[in-house]
């Protein structure tokens, strides 16, 4: 596993706020495919736990926090 931070290119408009922008293939190093948003989860909800067997994704998080458990399994041939 691989873990990199991506940082997103942000302009500020005085009284317009800000506008930040991550793109696939130029930001991301890889095109993205699909995108998935979670919201209005209850705090400590539980989500996931399931595996994937190929699978490069960016984990965003815009509000709040959140934590993340990976548990790496190597099945052997």
């Amino acid at each position: 596993m691989i873990i990199q931070t991506i940082h997103m290119k942000s302009v500020t408009a005085e009284g317009q706020g800000t506008l930040s922008v991550f793109e696939g293939s130029r930001d991301v190093p890889f095109d993205i495919k699909r995108i998935y948003y979670i919201h209005g989860a209850p705090q400590g909800t539980q989500r996931g736990g399931h595996a994937h067997k190929a699978l490069r994704q960016v984990l965003w998080c815009p509000y709040g926090s959140i934590l993340i458990l990976s548990l790496i399994h190597i099945s052997e041939p």
